[in-house]
This record gives structure tokens, sequence and C-alpha cells, in this order.
């Protein structure tokens, strides 16, 4: 999840990602943000967006002190991604049970359901994020 931004190429793109939100993100933006456990913040941003020492791309956010990684931060509202989450978590936990195929057929065995899976989530925007799930 977390690029190695102390590299010339990893400070490049430390400096890409932040020019990128800046220019897309207003201070104020909805987010939220996802801490080392997973737990998830609703908040707002309160900074544009900077590059620690290390390189990596930050922003301060309402309620919480310091700098976030981007990498933890999603614009995306949570009450539109549930829904999307819960169905994906479903399918996920038959997934974990490939002897018990009773459900399948021919048409949709678990392999084009494992690809369909990883295909909503990447529409979806949920590449690992929140880290952890």
């Amino acid at each position: 999840m977390h690029a190695d931004y102390d590299t010339p190429q990893g400070r490049k793109q430390g400096h890409e990602m932040r020019v990128e939100w800046n220019r897309d993100h207003a201070i104020g933006t909805p987010v939220m943000l996802a801490d080392a456990v997973g737990e998830l913040y609703k908040t707002r941003t309160r900074s544009m967006a900077w590059n620690r020492s290390d390189g990596a791309p930050v922003v301060s956010v309402e309620g919480r002190t310091g700098g976030h990684d981007l990498g933890l931060i999603s614009t995306t509202d949570p009450e539109v991604i549930a829904p999307i989450r819960k169905a994906l978590g479903a399918l996920r936990d038959r997934l974990d049970r490939p002897d018990d195929v009773s459900d399948f057929d021919d048409q949709n065995d678990p392999v084009l359901l494992k690809a369909a899976f990883e295909s909503l989530d990447k529409l979806a925007g949920m590449d690992d994020w929140p880290p952890g799930c």
C-alpha cells in the first residue's frame, strides 16, 4: 500500500500525487480516513497536500493531528459504497468455500465469480481500501 517515497523515483511519484490531489481537491473536501487498524473516520481536509521530508504526500484533516498519507484517504462517500462492500463481502465469503459448489452451475463457477468480484472491486475504487480489508 505504502510506496517507498524516499528514493528519486518515489519522490517524483509523491510529488505527482500531491500535485494531482491539490488540483482535484479543495480545502474542506469531505473524505474518509482509514487509520492503521482500518477504522474509518468521516472528516474534511483542512489543508492542501504537501510532501513530508521522506517524500510521502500527506494532507491534514479536521479532528486529527498531523499529516495523513494520501494512500489512507478516500473521497468516496461510505453510504454510497456500503451496499457494494456488503455484496462483495458476501461474495468473498462464498468464494472462501470452493468445495461447496451447490449454488454454482457451469456458467457461474467460482473462477468467473472471482474475476467479477475483482472487477467490481476496482470499479468501486476499493483496491484494498481501507487497508486490511
